[in-house]
């Protein structure tokens, strides 16, 4: 290889790497289950009442970037039922929250056969 080629492809290599070196990898499927968890567990285990109906329904927007994040990790059925689950519970708390047990019943279980439980 001449001296300018192999100038070239130092220039190439050294673009292509810092082009890459800004970005973080994806969370592994395992990390982004064990955030989601992190969201849900303290709400699941709650005492059962209006605090919280009321800490559930405004936890919702990070479960959602979780949920997605566990369906970006795992690109499976599980996850997409997880986010469907997050979803509905997330339209129920803004109208009026009638059926919350139910819907919030369906994350837990939609979480449950993400983790493999």
């Amino acid at each position: 290889m001449n001296v300018v080629a192999s100038r070239m492809a130092r220039w190439v290599l050294l673009l292509m790497f810092a082009a890459c070196g800004g970005k973080s990898p994806p969370p592994s499927s395992k990390d982004a289950v064990a955030s989601f968890h992190e969201v849900l567990a303290p709400l699941w285990h709650a005492e059962e009442g209006p605090q919280r109906v009321t800490d559930t329904c405004n936890a919702v927007p990070e479960m959602q970037l979780r949920a997605q994040a566990v369906a970006d990790a795992n690109k499976d059925q599980a996850s997409a039922t997880l986010v469907s689950a997050v979803a509905a519970l997330g339209a129920d708390c803004a109208a009026g929250r009638a059926a919350f047990q139910e819907n919030f019943t369906a994350v837990h279980e939609a979480f449950h056969a993400v983790a493999g439980h």
